[in-house]
């Protein structure tokens, strides 16, 4: 997996530990579904902020509707809902941001 993505890589329940453990960046983990409003609002800002911030944090995205483990494991009840996590640890969540700006500052904040 290339650290340098510039989009936001899709993550579920089998390849989940295995790009934990492969990519050495923090990751930004959304948890969304097709049938989302939210999401679909947030889908272009989620692009926009992995290729930004591409070779810092990696972007990844849980389609919850396909995915049944990793929305528990995290105990996911709202959706959109970012997790950012380095080595297995959870910095921060966030539900909804509102836009590329405070999720970008949410970010930027969490991992300095």
């Amino acid at each position: 997996m290339s650290e340098q993505s510039t989009k936001a890589i899709a993550v579920n329940d089998e390849n989940f530990s295995t790009i934990m453990k492969n990519t050495g960046l923090p990751l930004l983990l959304e948890f969304w579904a097709p049938w989302c409003h939210h999401c679909q609002v947030l889908a272009p800002v989620i692009d926009q902020v992995a290729a930004e911030l591409a070779g810092k944090v990696v972007v990844a995205q849980v389609n919850c509707d396909l995915s049944e483990r990793l929305p528990e494991k995290f105990n996911v009840e709202v959706i959109p809902t970012l997790f950012l996590i380095r080595t297995d640890e959870v910095l921060g969540t966030i539900v909804n941001p509102k836009d590329k700006a405070s999720l970008l500052s949410w970010v930027g904040e969490l991992i300095g």
